[in-house]
């Protein structure tokens, strides 16, 4: 049986990690989540990681080349300042990962600044991801009280939230 670290190291040569983000401030916290010693043990140095900003995403061809970048990616992480600014172009850009990642390991993290930036579209299109990830198989991660509580770790105290990040790496992995 391999670990899962042999498995991610046969499939992908070396990994690769797709960062969505907002701007500087999600980008650091995005890779914050990566260099956890909990999670970033999982991937080797030669670990690749392409950082694709929101704006960008915009030009069709810029979303197309980032989608042909994350297809070889073993983890996308979207990290922004609220749901609201979750745009279609980073929704098609997500949604084309999750369809060309059909049913092989992966993992889906979706990272929020400011949990109380409520958006319907937002919260619709996470939960979507989270649906095709469901289906597929692959892992998903959304820091949203509501979704740690509801589908990641059950009821918590704010004691137990201390211990998230192993159990986000645990579960990313």
């Amino acid at each position: 049986m391999k670990s899962r670290l042999e498995i991610l190291e046969s499939d992908f040569q070396p990994a690769h990690i797709t960062v969505l983000y907002e701007d500087l401030a999600t980008a650091l916290r995005a890779n914050a989540l990566l260099e956890c010693p909990f999670y970033c043990n999982q991937f080797t140095e030669d670990s690749k990681t392409e950082f694709w900003r929101f704006d960008l995403l915009k030009d069709a061809s810029q979303r197309r080349a980032a989608v042909r970048m994350a297809e070889r990616s073993r983890l996308v992480v979207v990290s922004a300042l609220s749901q609201n600014s979750i745009q279609p172009a980073v929704e098609s850009c997500v949604s084309a990962w999750l369809e060309a990642r059909a049913h092989q390991p992966g993992a889906l993290a979706v990272l929020f600044s400011d949990p109380n930036g409520v958006s319907r579209y937002g919260r619709t299109t996470v939960t979507s991801w989270w649906q095709k990830a469901n289906e597929q198989r692959m892992r998903f991660y959304c820091d949203l009280p509501e979704w740690q509580s509801d589908f990641l770790f059950g009821a918590r105290s704010l004691a137990a939230k201390a211990a998230d990040q192993p159990k986000l790496a645990a579960y990313l992995n």
